[in-house]
Formats: structure tokens, sequence, C-alpha cells
């Protein structure tokens, strides 16, 4: 009678045993990104020296008039539906003097002025400005005229700008131009300078969601209710770059780059989105997809598709990979992917004009 007990609790614990965990599926192989043929019409200013306006259906690559020629650093970005481009002389191996501020209207710029750092606003109808006067700097608002609004306030030389949003005015705080190693990702409120949020390091913004990385991992934090949610990370490994915020405010897209993939030579570019509503990750069709990092870009298209720019297209005798362009819906199967001969020197800024 006994042995029968036990027999019948060893068979009730088998049969409410939870079901051993579903085992991981391994990381695709990386190869080039793939899709559908792309559609025409695209074009694209990258932050090559002179930046140029690139359309991906001919090819051809036109110098943005009135910009400054020569070897300079360059960037660009958008401040709601205007380019703007940064063009700064280089003064040394690690100096770099003020950027002149152009604003791209059609197929000229205007200059503005000059600044260490610029940012759009929040409203996207004005930049951010670090401003050197002399030994000192000040942060200032100005519109997108150069004209400086009330708002202004002594700052470091070396603080960056880099987004606004309902959360606040994120600000990177380094000891010094040179060493990344000091920089602090830093949230304060625009109008008082008081400091909102100074921990880990901020990825992107969109209104109230901050989304940042502490050796934990991911966190996303609603700065105005202050509630914070811990998030999986989407790769075992790899160095995420900064977020990107879709035109609606959905989605945040975040690209990983890995110089070593499982150990081996081969550099591997991938891209994740996240989606705010759902709080869950979304992985990119085609990722992981074999690169050479420092040769890349990532923008939406005012539609709402992402765009890739860089070497992730099928290996030549040579083994570089070609220079591709890529433009995804999310929520598609697919990329569209047009294999072109992009500019050199591009930089790992563009803006998606059309």
């Amino acid at each position: 009678m006994r042995v029968l007990v036990v027999a019948l609790v060893l068979l009730l614990a088998a049969c409410t045993e939870p079901p051993p965990p579903q085992p991981v599926p391994p990381d695709p192989e990386p190869g080039p990104l793939a899709g559908a043929p792309a559609p025409a019409g695209l074009r694209l200013l990258f932050a090559t020296a002179p930046p140029v306006v690139f359309d991906v259906g001919t090819g051809v690559a036109t110098p943005v008039p009135a910009a400054p020629p020569g070897d300079r650093l360059t960037s660009v970005f958008r401040a709601g539906s205007t380019s703007v481009l940064l063009s700064a002389e280089r003064c040394g191996a690690t100096c770099v003097q003020p950027a002149e501020i152009f604003l791209l209207d059609g197929p000229h710029a205007r200059s503005i002025g000059q600044a260490r750092s610029a940012a759009p606003t929040a409203d996207g109808r004005g930049l951010w400005l670090v401003r050197h006067e002399g030994e000192v700097c000040r942060l200032v608002r100005a519109g997108l005229d150069g004209t400086e609004t009330s708002l202004t306030r002594p700052s470091s030389c070396d603080t960056g700008v880099r987004a606004e949003t309902s959360a606040g005015l994120l600000i990177t705080v380094r000891a010094n131009r040179q060493s990344e190693q000091s920089a602090q990702d830093v949230l304060v409120d625009p109008a008082t300078g008081r400091t909102l949020r100074q921990r880990g390091r901020v990825l992107g913004m969109a209104g109230d969601q901050v989304l940042f990385t502490e050796l934990t991992g991911f966190t996303l934090l609603d700065q105005r209710t202050g509630v914070e949610q811990p998030l999986p990370d989407p790769l075992p490994s790899g160095e995420p770059g900064d977020a990107l915020t879709s035109p609606d405010g959905r989605y945040l897209a975040v690209p990983f780059g890995d110089p070593a993939w499982r150990g081996t030579s081969t550099q591997v570019f991938d891209v994740w989105l996240l989606d705010l509503a759902a709080r869950r990750w979304i992985r990119a069709p085609s990722m992981p997809v074999s690169a050479r990092l420092k040769h890349q870009a990532v923008d939406w298209a005012p539609d709402g598709s992402l765009v890739l720019a860089g070497a992730l297209g099928p290996r030549s005798a040579s083994g570089d990979p070609a220079t591709v362009v890529g433009r995804w819906q999310p929520g598609a199967e697919q990329w569209q992917v047009a294999q072109v001969r992009l500019p050199e020197n591009r930089g790992q800024s563009m803006v998606v004009l059309s």
C-alpha cells in the first residue's frame, strides 16, 4: 500500500511539474542587408566635407551651396522640418573650433552664427546652443533665424546639448572635450537649469519617456510620474548607440554594434525598436548584418519609415561589404534595399529629406 501511495505522489508531481523552459534560439548568422528593391525618390543629406544631398535613385551627390569646403568636422540633424548642418574647422588632432550653423533652405544653406554645440528645441521651432564668448560660454535658446530669446545661462564650454522633450533638456557634461570617459548625461529643467535626473547613460527620449542604461541593463523612465520599468537586454553582446525617436513618438530605434561578433573579427550591426506603448523590443528584419561599424547612419524619414545607409551589403572579392541604402516601415516583413555607391567619408549622421 505504501509503495502505491509513493507511486501516486510521483505520478501527480510529474503531471503538475511545469514543462522545461524552451531553449533560446541561436542568433542568426550575420549577412548582408536583404529585401525588395528600393523605390526611387529617396534623398539623403550626408555629413561629408563639404556636405552633399544624395539622390538614391540616380546615385548623384550634389554639394550643398554655401557650405564651407575643405577638411572640416561636419554633422547634420533635423529641427522640426528643417535640416541643420554644423561645420567646424579642425585646429589639431583633438581640437575643434566652434561650428558654423547652417539651415538648409531648399537647395541652399544659410548661416545663423556659431556654436560649440546645438540641438533642436522640443517644438522643433528653435535650437539650443552652447555659444562661446571669449573665455566663457552660454547656453541659449535661439529661433531658427539665430535670434536669441531671453532664456540664457552660463555653461561649461565642454557641455554638449543633445535633445529636448517634455521630460526636460538632455545635456552631456564632460570634464574636458577630449575625454569621453568623463562624460555624464544630465536631464535639466530648461527654464531654471535645475538638475532633474543624473543617472546612467541616456540613449534617447520621447515625450516623458527616457531610455537609459546602467550596469544592470536598460530602464525606461516616465519622468512625469517617476515610474521606472527594467527592460530585458535584447542582445547578449554589442554596444547600443544613441536612440532615434520616430516622428509619431511611438518607437525608439536603437542601433547596436559588435566589433568582435562571437569572438571573431566579424563586425556586426543590429537595429531594434523599443515600442513605447507595448514596452517591448522589436527586431528589424534581416538583422544582424555584417558591416563596417564606422560607416553607417540611421534616420527616420518624415513618413515614419526607418532608413539605413552604409557598408551593409554583399561582400566583394576583397571582403569589403558593398554600400547600400535600406528603408523599412515598422510592421513590414522586409526592407527595401538599393545597392548604390555612397559618398566617401560620410560620417555617422544623416537626415532623410524625402
